[in-house]
């Protein structure tokens, strides 16, 4: 199952039924970095369900061939900053505000900055 990250329990309840307690070997891939479903309703995380569930073995991949290291990193701040704006009730509707940028690569300076928190490229309004 593909994109588990954005897995809603009803999903998940029907996976169960179907396939807990029986010999199919079935696999769960995601990053919870990456979910966007929660606005669907998606779980808070699927991942430790399924484990608890199918005794499943959880297998971290550590490498990424199809992004670059750049676009890795990108990804990696990105989820830092917002991780913990985006799971508070408190901030209500988060929005994320563009900045201009005159050509791609200071965009991607901006983005790929060592400090993203003091070079504030990145602006969180609520």
């Amino acid at each position: 199952m593909d994109e588990f990250q954005d897995t809603t329990q009803i999903q998940y309840d029907l996976v169960r039924t179907i396939f807990l307690g029986t010999d199919a070997v079935i696999t769960a891939v995601g990053d919870n970095k990456q979910q966007i479903m929660r606005w669907a309703m998606a779980m808070d995380d699927p991942f430790t369900a399924f484990d608890a569930d199918f005794a499943a073995q959880r297998t971290p991949l550590y490498n990424n061939y199809r992004s670059s290291p750049e676009l890795v990193r990108i990804q990696h701040n990105l989820a830092i900053q917002t991780r913990d704006i985006a799971t508070s009730p408190e901030w209500g509707e988060v929005r994320l505000r563009p900045w201009g940028c005159q050509t791609t690569q200071t965009s991607t300076k901006g983005l790929t900055g060592a400090n993203l928190g003091s070079n504030s490229s990145i602006r969180l309004a609520h």
